[in-house]
């Protein structure tokens, strides 16, 4: 038996038993299932069978339920989206039950959506503060920092046509998969280095800069395209008081990237997603393809086929129709291929699942946002960038219904919830002293109040 797998034989009981301390340890202990699960790691052989996400699941939800917390959120901020995620998984039982032509095959998309819309339950459950959603953000990067750690300096993984392949997570298992997760989450570890304190900002920079070399050698086009998207989203949208950190952030990003920028496959790959039409190669030129054929499935069947309608059933007949000999797979395109699954209503619940949790945030953040909560504007932003990554990401492959989405979208209205309640009760004090335009600013993380007239706001 390996030190690796000893030493994770013991930190699994050990999270599974700080769970019922601190709910949110539940949350990492899920994480380390996920990014150090035993079926994906060369010392994990003796134990790569069990179902380790599920047991770290379970756990999580006990410790919920010993703390006496709440799984469908009762705040306004969180509760609309919540409903929208239960009427996305009705319409799928819907869709599964009676139109998928194999209920064999539909049932794994379908199961999928079930755990992510309860683990997404359940890590806003178990989230109490502010320092509980940081240490979410903390876990995640140890994750991060992990596998980035095996892939640069263990080699493990193998490479064909210039792309790292058998290495990554649970549903992030090849190189577009495992490149969505990673620019998902490299804005919320990246925010570390500004919001954390001096250990977690060591960890952020180590962890982004390892997730960052990774990303790199997934050599996935759709990762750079993301990257660029969530560097100008963090930067038009940042505040005035908020732009220097959000410049500081991409400047460390491109400064990481030209060290780590070493092989020029990844270099000419990347040049290659603005090529024109007869430039283009031909791997993204099958992709169109791939797309012709399930928007051509989407027209014929609008209510959808189950899960993977278009990868394991009809797909082949499609391709067939576009005068395409190629193999029957996955259509490259989250937002198509939900629609081909759960239907075209499906496509719509879910983009109002991710919507109202992204428009939550930047009207809270809108209203509320001041100096005095500085670092939770900061944070907010990255959330909003690293989902508008994953989003890109979905145009090339199909993410969209993706764990990390999950994690984003719970970590969003987790925050607007906390700042809502928390500067609602600021502008509603109202005391003897004060003037009628004084309001009462609250620190969260120090707790120091200070007044503020509307001129300073």
């Amino acid at each position: 038996m390996s030190l690796s797998l000893i030493v994770w034989l013991v930190v699994f009981p050990l999270l599974a038993f700080m769970a019922f301390h601190r709910p949110v340890w539940g949350v990492t202990l899920y994480m380390f299932t996920f990014f150090a699960h035993p079926s994906f790691w060369w010392w994990g052989t003796p134990i790569e069978t069990y179902r380790w996400n599920l047991f770290a699941g379970i756990v999580l939800l006990c410790a919920i339920f010993a703390h006496g917390r709440r799984l469908i959120p009762t705040s306004p901020v969180a509760r609309k989206t919540t409903m929208l995620g239960l009427a996305m998984l009705a319409n799928a039982a819907a869709v599964h039950f009676l139109l998928a032509p194999s209920a064999a095959v539909s049932s794994e998309s379908f199961l999928l959506m079930a755990k992510f819309l309860l683990l997404f339950l359940m890590i806003m459950a178990s989230v109490k503060d502010r320092d509980d959603l940081r240490w979410i953000v903390v876990s995640i990067a140890i994750g991060v920092a992990y596998l980035g750690y095996e892939i640069m300096f263990n080699q493990r993984g193998a490479f064909r046509g210039g792309r790292l392949l058998s290495v990554g997570a649970p549903g992030a298992d090849d190189s577009n998969e495992l490149a969505s997760l990673l620019v998902t989450v490299i804005p919320l570890i990246g925010s570390l280095c500004f919001i954390g304190n001096r250990w977690q900002k060591v960890l952020g920079a180590v962890s982004a800069g390892l997730g960052l070399n990774a990303i790199l050698l997934c050599n996935s086009r759709a990762a750079f395209l993301a990257l660029l998207l969530s560097a100008m989203v963090l930067l038009v949208a940042a505040p005035k008081s908020q732009r220097r950190k959000a410049w500081a952030a991409l400047g460390l990003g491109v400064l990481a990237a030209y060290f780590l920028l070493g092989d020029a496959r990844i270099v000419e790959r990347f040049w290659t997603t603005f090529a024109s039409a007869e430039e283009r190669d031909h791997s993204a030129s099958e992709r169109l393809i791939y797309w012709r054929a399930g928007a051509n499935m989407i027209a014929d069947r609008p209510l959808g086929s189950g899960g993977h309608g278009f990868k394991k059933v009809y797909g082949g007949d499609y391709l067939k129709q576009v005068g395409s000999n190629f193999e029957m797979r996955s259509v490259h395109n989250g937002f198509i291929n939900e629609a081909c699954e759960w239907g075209v209503q499906g496509l719509a619940l879910r983009l109002a699942f991710v919507g109202t949790a992204i428009l939550f945030l930047i009207k809270v953040l809108r209203r509320h946002v001041s100096d005095a909560f500085d670092r939770d504007a900061f944070f907010g932003l990255c959330l909003i960038a690293s989902t508008s990554g994953f989003l890109v990401t979905c145009l090339f492959n199909d993410a969209l219904d993706a764990e990390w989405g999950y994690w984003t979208g719970a970590m969003m209205l987790v925050l607007a919830k906390q700042l809502a309640e928390e500067t609602r009760w600021a502008y509603d004090c109202d005391l003897a002293d004060a003037d009628a335009n004084d309001v009462l600013w609250i620190d969260s993380a120090s707790g120091i109040e200070t007044w503020s007239t509307a001129a300073d706001r």
